[in-house]
């Protein structure tokens, strides 16, 4: 959600851009007369990257916990606005090395072009080399850039990959994160791990 909120933000500076994780605090005028654009990712990864953000094994407890964190923080929102006109879900794995992709589906549904400069910015900025050497140099994921929301460790060693849950989670991790998100794989057509 950074990412794309960093895409919507540099690239539409004259519109107010909100970042959410879910949007229970929101008053519903706000979120029925606002256009929404949602992020979605693979489950497994979404995981994978939150237990590597603490830097903890990934332990079958510390899996469930995760399930908790990522759920309080608003996974299921896609299933609930997924279909509704004012709203543009992207997958993760669509855009986040296909900026080219991000800029073309977001102009579509705003019905406003990224400026040609704005978009060399973001390219610029936002790429996986980039942000992850600002990452780096910010160190902890408790420390951050207020203007940008990149953290300290926001980039792992699996650098954005998609699929690597793989080689870091067990069988029995991937089965309980895949049968809790079984309708969010479904509804977003992610292969099942099995």
């Amino acid at each position: 959600s950074t990412l794309l909120w960093n895409i919507l933000r540099v690239g539409y500076p004259q519109k107010r851009v909100i970042k959410t994780h879910g949007f229970n605090a929101l008053p519903e005028p706000l979120i029925s007369h606002s256009q929404i654009i949602m992020s979605v990712r693979n489950p497994l990864d979404v995981i994978s990257s939150s237990i590597l953000r603490y830097q903890k094994p990934p332990t079958m407890e510390f899996v469930c916990k995760q399930i908790e964190e990522i759920d309080d923080r608003g996974i299921w929102d896609t299933l609930k606005f997924k279909g509704q006109s004012n709203v543009l879900i992207l997958k993760y794995e669509d855009f986040s090395s296909d900026f080219d992709y991000a800029f073309r589906r977001i102009e579509k549904f705003i019905k406003l072009p990224i400026p040609i400069d704005r978009r060399e910015a973001i390219n610029a900025e936002f790429s996986i080399d980039a942000v992850e050497r600002k990452s780096s140099s910010l160190g902890s994921f408790h420390k951050y850039d207020t203007e940008d929301q990149i953290h300290g460790s926001h980039i792992s060693k699996f650098r954005g990959a998609s699929n690597y849950y793989r080689e870091f989670l067990g069988d029995e991790e991937v089965y309980r994160i895949y049968s809790h998100y079984l309708k969010l794989f479904e509804a977003f057509e992610y292969e099942s791990p099995h």
